[in-house]
């Protein structure tokens, strides 16, 4: 960690030239690592599983310190950094509230995870968790929790949306017709794909064994 800080006092410093990629490396760091994107997917799983009170900790912990799609800043150990986000959110004094992280996911998706998803398919690496997180925005789009509970709308395309989540119900893909969001990402392959399959998942088993399917199979 003192490596970070120390390449973060070098931006300060207003440090040029060979400077600037170390600097968008680590404005992605923290977005990757515990952005909008990672908290979000623990918001729409906890929102639609809609869990008693205090059993979505193991979990909702899990999947939102996964390690980041992020190429990591000089000298900087990503687990390390990790380990440091987790025993910030071990601070019962740091909360937010489920709406508010899981609010304009319309916006918040193609400049948080959707980049992430372009970045692993150009790599040839695995994009199965970016995957099931566009699943459960578009299962939390639907409206209602799996326990029939209503969500109330929470984004300024809210109707646009819950209207194509309630198509995808059926056919998973019609959700990535969205294309003003997803753009040429719709039309790939595995990504369509991997989208489509978590989706069925959510639909057909829960979200709860669907997230423990998913975890279980991580290292």
């Amino acid at each position: 960690m003192a490596e970070l800080a120390e390449n973060v006092a070098q931006l300060q410093e207003g440090a040029r030239g060979p400077a600037r990629p170390l600097r968008r490396r680590l404005e992605t760091l923290p977005a990757r690592v515990v952005g909008r994107d990672r908290l979000a997917a623990v918001g729409f799983a906890v929102a639609v599983a809609a869990p008693e009170r205090g059993n979505e900790g193991e979990a909702g912990d899990r999947a939102a310190l996964r390690q980041p799609v992020v190429p990591p800043p000089p000298n900087t150990s990503l687990d390390d950094y990790r380990a440091l986000i987790a025993r910030r959110f071990a601070n019962p004094k740091i909360g937010d509230t489920i709406p508010r992280l899981c609010f304009d996911g319309s916006n918040r998706q193609p400049k948080f995870i959707l980049p992430s998803i372009r970045d692993r398919l150009k790599a040839g690496g695995s994009i199965r968790g970016l995957a099931l997180e566009t699943a459960l925005w578009c299962r939390y789009c639907y409206g209602e929790t799996d326990s029939g509970k209503p969500i109330a709308p929470n984004d300024p395309s809210w109707e646009r949306l819950q209207a194509a989540a309630k198509r995808a119900r059926g056919a998973p893909r019609a959700f990535l017709e969205l294309s003003d969001i997803f753009g040429e990402l719709a039309q790939n392959p595995i990504y369509a794909d991997a989208f489509s399959g978590a989706l069925s998942s959510l639909w057909a088993r829960g979200v709860r064994p669907t997230l423990a399917g998913y975890l279980s199979d991580q290292p």
